[in-house]
């Protein structure tokens, strides 16, 4: 059972469109509830996870741009000592609107100022929507530009990128 818990709304609905047009390494049936959930430490979920059968190996991917808390996961502390629970993170970092300005060919402007993807975004292209980006722009452009953002950012700490989630 994988579990995708995003840590925004946007991640959200990016790996929802994402899980929609089968570009995911897996099948939405092998996703807890079919889809993606805007959660960050999985509290909300707690009854309906708890029913997921108790020997079935759980993977926990969190997706955001801030990563840097632990999951708190007192109610499968069983689990988790028998080695059925994993949790993998795929970060965003700075933060997940960098994925339109890498496709829209904005980064050497981007480049240029001291700002966050989200205040650049808000500054210079103020007209931009980018969860009508998400919704809209074509499957292609949004796994390109997942891509070149493994291939120009370099994480630490263990964290994995988006990009390892998906299939071209």
């Amino acid at each position: 059972m994988i579990v995708l818990a995003c840590e925004g709304k946007t991640e959200r609905e990016l790996i929802k469109r994402l899980l929609e047009e089968g570009k995911m390494s897996f099948s939405r049936e092998e996703v807890f509830d079919y889809g993606p959930i805007h959660s960050r430490q999985l509290k909300e979920y707690r009854s309906m996870l708890q029913s997921i059968d108790f020997q079935e190996h759980i993977c926990i991917k969190r997706i955001g741009d801030t990563l840097n808390d632990e999951l708190m996961l007192p109610f499968f502390q069983q689990r988790i000592a028998l080695g059925l629970v994993e949790v993998e993170r795929y970060c965003t970092k700075p933060e997940i609107e960098i994925l339109a300005i890498i496709a829209k060919g904005w980064i050497k402007e981007f480049g240029k100022h001291r700002l966050g993807p989200k205040s650049f975004l808000r500054q210079f292209h103020p007209e931009f929507d980018f969860m009508d980006f998400i919704q809209n722009e074509p499957i292609s452009t949004l796994v390109d530009s997942i891509f070149e953002y493994k291939r120009i950012k370099k994480h630490t700490n263990g964290l994995c990128y988006l990009a390892d989630l998906i299939v071209r």
